[in-house]
């Protein structure tokens, strides 16, 4: 986007009579998604929206599901990556981090399960809009952020499931992960 581009798109918006947009990163940007430029950029739609009588609305993510801010997220925190349970013959399940996507920036998806996502997500993107924008009257879109792993016969998984079921049921799951994978398998079992 340039400043004539995002000026001539607006412009168009209101001779059509929208009362506003939100401004929604895709992969394949040109412009760092959340850089001094995105921001510069988003102020001067801001800008000219207001002076056209629009309102511009923040769509939190660079892509979709929200939740790991154009990759944002893995960079300060990899720790947060999404993994999976995949059943084994020898060990009953083994674990290991979703295939990187370009969906994802190249990354894979976070662990939306982990309380620190959430927060570092937050940072990254909410907490810098309203550092870097007016925010007053606007909306935040969240994208369906959710547990997701498209590889057949895997369950997503989070590391703080371990720690959160141990403390709530007092005994340790990780034994009884193989049984996920079972047919029939009720919330008797575990």
């Amino acid at each position: 986007m340039s400043k004539p581009r995002i000026h001539r798109t607006l412009s168009d918006f209101a001779e059509r009579g929208f009362g506003g947009a939100f401004v929604h990163p895709r992969p394949g940007l040109i412009t760092e998604y959340l850089s001094e430029e995105w921001f510069d950029l988003w102020r001067f739609a801001q800008d000219t929206a207001s002076d056209l009588g629009l309102t511009l609305h923040v769509y939190d993510e660079n892509s979709y599901p929200s939740g790991f801010a154009g990759g944002h997220v893995l960079e300060e925190r990899p720790d947060l990556a999404l993994r999976r349970l995949i059943p084994d013959p020898t060990t009953g399940v083994r674990l290991e981090e979703t295939e990187p996507s370009g969906w994802y920036a190249g990354k894979t998806y976070v662990d939306v399960l982990h309380p620190d996502s959430v927060r570092v997500f937050t940072d990254i993107t909410h907490s810098r809009y309203a550092r870097e924008i007016d925010t007053a009257g606007l909306y935040c879109f969240t994208d369906e952020p959710s547990v997701m792993d498209y590889s057949a016969g895997s369950l997503p998984w989070s590391s703080h499931i371990h720690g959160a079921f141990l403390a709530n049921y007092g005994y340790d799951l990780e034994p009884l992960l193989f049984q996920l994978f079972s047919p029939g398998v009720g919330s008797e079992t575990l």
